[in-house]
């Protein structure tokens, strides 16, 4: 049984790594053509779908614009971050990984460069003599307890990833980490899955509710109280894509310490009944007093009464 989990590992991990889209160069300017490029590394599946749906230029560049906006991870600085160094990554992987006339981003490595970034550690064994092996190179990540190996089978200077089952669920987490604009994270990944946070739409008290596991959030002390500040970013689209709604809730957050030692998730309500009911893509940003991305979701909800 936990070679057929891993084998499914796998199996899900290739289609990420393969779900590149046309083969066109990347030119960070706001039209469609860039984005089936380099920028689907990073788009989430939601976001693909909704893109995909809209049906005019202008339309496209707002979502873009919003596109990067969600991935901000410093709201308190002039520039975009996550932009900046997404950028960097992929000239970066053009550069040095292009292989067999492959665009670099569309390479195992630059893939991996992208969602990643630079390893901590690079061991490379340039000349095999194996059958079915030629080189092979190692990348290791401290920060989220990684070891990725890349082998060139043919001779031919194109290597492929290597994943091991066991430490797949990590290096999944680190893609959708990235996906979701978090690069700038730099803590430990544990050997457990972490706990996530939850979005949903509760149709009865018409309410957004987003649950978040206690241990994740960072609280200051206020004698027997702690305290944590929060901003929620909400963006809301129908299933045609069409943006429907956009709109920012600072929540503070007050509780006796003893009480919130008991809570395993620290749950915020936001009350909302949208005048046209249907299905729609809600889309949550959080961030911390400072201004810093914490967490974000994207779920498919109904709200009213269809």
């Amino acid at each position: 049984m936990r070679n057929v989990k891993g084998f499914f590992l796998v199996i899900f991990l290739f289609i990420i790594l393969i779900d590149c889209g046309p083969k066109k160069e990347i030119m960070f300017e706001p039209k469609k053509e860039d984005y089936e490029g380099a920028v689907q590394l990073v788009m989430t599946g939601p976001e693909k779908k909704i893109f995909r749906k809209l049906k005019d230029e202008e339309m496209r560049e707002e979502f873009m614009k919003e596109f990067w906006d969600k991935r901000d991870p410093n709201l308190s600085t002039e520039i975009n971050e996550f932009k900046e160094e997404f950028e960097a990554r992929v000239t970066y992987a053009g550069l040095h990984y292009k292989s067999e006339g492959i665009p670099g981003w569309k390479t195992d490595r630059g893939r991996i460069y992208i969602y990643l970034g630079p390893p901590d550690h690079i061991y490379e064994q340039p000349y095999l003599n194996y059958p079915n092996l030629k080189a092979r190179i190692v990348w290791v990540y401290y920060r989220y307890k990684l070891g990725l190996e890349f082998e060139d089978r043919t001779g031919m200077n194109r290597f492929d990833m290597r994943i091991n089952p066991v430490y797949s669920f990590r290096l999944m987490d680190a893609i959708s980490r990235s996906q979701f604009g978090l690069i700038s994270r730099d803590e430990d990944l544990s050997d457990e899955k972490p706990a996530e946070v939850e979005l949903d739409y509760d149709k009865e008290k018409k309410e957004i509710v987003f649950r978040i596991p206690n241990s994740a959030l960072l609280y200051k002390e206020e004698n027997d109280y702690f305290l944590v500040d929060l901003r929620f970013d909400f963006y809301i689209y129908s299933e045609e894509g069409i943006k429907k709604d956009k709109f920012s809730i600072n929540k503070n957050f007050r509780e006796l310490k003893d009480e919130v030692l008991k809570m395993e998730k620290i749950t915020f309500s936001f009350p909302y009944d949208y005048s046209e009911p249907g299905e729609y893509y809600m889309d949550v940003k959080v961030s911390d007093s400072d201004g810093i991305a914490k967490f974000r979701k994207i779920v498919n909800v109904k709200i009213g009464n269809s």
